[in-house]
């Protein structure tokens, strides 16, 4: 019986020492997987900007306003760490208004600054997926995959 409760205590005591490294280590991995997923979800997210921006027709884009030009700024908060939301307010307020279906009505007005906000690749998704469907199919190129887009912005997490 004594040496049940050695082995018992033993074991505890092991456990005990080792309770804080093994936290330790379970927060390390979740901040791993956390980072991973920010990482895979920022890239994603530039992917299908780029993806939508190079589908614009240039015809649906406001004088002064180019793919190019919206590219550059994608690619500067890209290189700046910074978010994507804006970028795609800029690309909302670059589009002519005659490119846009009726719903776009009653969301223009805060759509531009909900995109300015926007902090996490689920946010700029869903704003990126909002801004696609309110979109007239003459506002694409014709080789524009507005189905893949969609698809693709759907599983961003």
């Amino acid at each position: 019986m004594k040496k049940i409760i050695l082995s018992v205590a033993v074991v505890a005591s092991f456990l005990n020492a080792n309770a804080q490294e093994i936290k330790t280590d379970v927060k390390a991995i979740q901040t791993a997987a956390t980072t991973e997923a920010k990482t895979q979800g920022s890239s994603a997210i530039q992917s299908t900007l780029t993806q939508l921006i190079g589908g614009i027709n240039p015809t649906a884009l406001t004088s002064g306003n180019t793919a190019a030009g919206l590219l550059t700024k994608l690619s500067t908060a890209t290189s700046t760490g910074g978010s994507y939301g804006p970028v795609l307010g800029l690309l909302a307020n670059s589009l002519s208004t005659t490119s846009f279906g009726p719903g776009w009505a009653k969301l223009k007005a805060g759509y531009a600054d909900k995109a300015g906000k926007a902090k996490t690749a689920v946010e700029v998704a869903g704003l990126a997926s909002q801004l696609v469907n309110n979109l007239k199919p003459n506002a694409f190129t014709s080789s524009f995959n507005k189905a893949g887009l969609l698809s693709t912005l759907a599983k961003i997490k």
